[in-house]
């Protein structure tokens, strides 16, 4: 039975495995992690490239058989043909141009500039908003750093709540893969949510480490908690603990915020990356076989006219790569090179590629001009209205997630009344002056180009931060002011130092040396006799 029970505590809902591959993706393209991350330094490879110092060291037919390409954790395809020593190589050398961040932080920061309007919460709900998690948060904080971000990144942010050992109720963010399952019952409510946690405890800094899993079934009135534990991390889950209780939320204590709902899905949503991702992951391979194919073909050859074919060692130079051929042959001098057209067309992609990116996240505004060509206002202003309505649906779907929540916070507060949580309202910002943005950091950042002096800069600096982050507090805006004009003193005492060492470096040179003054004191030998 308990094997049984294990295995039902532990069981997903379907799709979950697949949800979790793309997940990893998403997350892998807008930190450039996991598969998109090469080698820091790999092995120097001889004049023959590293595939041959590969076949040296033995038998070619076994070393083709030491890694499969499972065993590599990369996006990289394989080439057709490719074995497994180049391929491995290739994934060492690959970098990764991360341009999906952007399409991310981008919007985020527009959005969290301005602030939404929570109309009717209860003293005690407002109390509440300044520490909102075990770790003492605000919302604000954890709404931004946390789950907005999440939803963005991953398609929907779980949030759940629990009260702790001193009634209080905390908020518990949650990453999708640790909801396992769930039943969505009538009237689109949750009928029950299994999630789980996983701790890994060690008792001292030298233990072994034990790993533990905690599964939770909330239920619309209740709640029952599992226990799990591993022997040596390597044996079957047990359970080691189950207990039960009843909570006052009224619902099934799990909120989710989706960055794009799925129709019929009441938990799940589509991710702003989930093409994005996949485009950054054939960008990746298209730079990767740019540069395999730069790379290969780096040092182009000379044709040098020999008489009996051999190369002269005194016409070899740089890397020695020379072709002889005959004195008579018909052959003009040159040098051998592939032609360009397969670079050129690798460069074409890489392009389209980047550009499909911010286009799919709908910041193309960043991305500079399309074709190199300037854009005409009309583009440039579609481009801006299209992020602003994008921003501004996903503030929609922010500010109804957190009338939800705090809706289900309040009816755990002292006094709570059905007339006080209905007036609970929350009111998204639906303009996000994208543009004019825009065009105020580009004019900021001329005139901070500009010599105009310390203090303006300074000043300029300043007004640049409070437009980028309206809504920062007192405290944190003044230390930002003061890292601003501690960074401009030590950049105008560096300037003054290399300044006043020019200076001495000049009055070095035009003092003459002692020996000239000698020499112009002197008269020339038989200066008086020819006079």
């Amino acid at each position: 039975m308990a094997d049984s029970l294990v295995e039902r505590l532990l069981a997903t809902r379907p799709g979950y495995e697949s949800e979790r591959v793309q997940h990893r993706l998403q997350l892998d393209s807008y930190l450039g992690t996991g598969g998109f991350g090469g080698k820091p330094r790999h092995e120097a490879s001889g004049y023959w490239g590293a595939a041959a110092e590969v076949y040296s060291q033995g038998n070619a037919a076994t070393l083709l058989d030491l890694r499969q390409e499972t065993d590599l954790d990369t996006y990289l395809d394989r080439f057709p043909r490719e074995d497994m020593p180049k391929f491995q190589r290739r994934v060492e050398a690959s970098h990764y141009e991360n341009v999906v961040a952007p399409v991310v932080d981008i919007p985020l920061s527009y959005l969290f500039r301005k602030e939404f309007k929570r109309e009717g919460l209860a003293d005690s709900l407002t109390t509440w908003l300044d520490e909102v998690d075990a770790e003492g948060n605000r919302w604000d904080y954890v709404m931004r750093e946390v789950v907005a971000l999440r939803a963005v990144v991953l398609g929907y942010c779980p949030v759940g709540y629990d009260t702790d050992d001193e009634g209080i109720v905390r908020m518990v963010p949650m990453l999708p893969a640790q909801v396992l399952d769930w039943r969505v019952g009538r009237g689109g409510r949750l009928s029950w949510a299994k999630v789980t946690r996983v701790f890994e405890d060690r008792e001292t800094w030298d233990a072994k480490p034990a790993m533990r899993q905690v599964v939770t079934v909330w239920y619309e009135d209740r709640w029952e908690r599992f226990e799990l534990s591993q022997a040596d991390n390597a044996g079957e889950w047990t359970v080691s603990m189950r207990e039960e209780g009843r909570h006052d939320f009224g619902a099934v204590p799990l909120e989710t915020l989706t960055y794009r709902p799925v129709q019929g899905e009441r938990v799940r949503g589509v991710s702003l990356l989930h093409h994005v991702s996949s485009t950054a992951k054939r960008l990746f391979n298209y730079q990767s076989e740019l540069d395999e194919h730069i790379r290969q073909c780096v040092f182009a050859m000379l044709q040098v006219a020999t008489k009996d074919g051999k190369i002269d060692p005194s016409l070899t130079s740089g890397s020695g790569n020379a072709i002889p051929i005959a004195g008579d042959s018909n052959r003009d001098h040159k040098w051998l090179s592939p032609p360009p057209d397969v670079a050129a067309t690798l460069e074409t992609r890489i392009k389209n590629a980047r550009e499909a990116i911010f286009r799919q996240g709908r910041v193309e505004f960043t991305n500079g001009t399309n074709a190199g060509g300037a854009r005409s206002g009309l583009s440039r202003a579609f481009e801006f209205e299209t992020t602003n309505r994008a921003i501004a649906d996903f503030a929609g779907r922010i500010a109804r997630f957190e009338e939800r929540s705090l809706r289900l916070v309040y009816r755990m507060q002292p006094g709570a009344t059905e007339d006080g949580e209905r007036e609970i309202r929350v009111v998204p910002p639906t303009r996000f002056a994208v543009q004019e943005m825009s065009q105020d950091l580009v004019d900021a950042e001329a005139a901070i180009a500009l010599p105009i002096g310390p203090t303006a800069t300074t000043e300029l600096m300043k007004r640049v931060v409070r437009d980028m982050l309206p809504n920062l507090d007192a405290d944190t805006y003044d230390q930002i002011a003061s890292e601003i004009e501690q960074q401009l003193a030590e950049r105008a005492q560096a300037a003054a130092a290399a300044r006043a060492e020019l200076a001495a470096m000049g009055a070095a040179q035009d003092e003459p040396d002692d020996d000239d003054e000698e020499d112009e004191d002197e008269p020339d030998e038989g200066g008086d006799e020819a006079a």
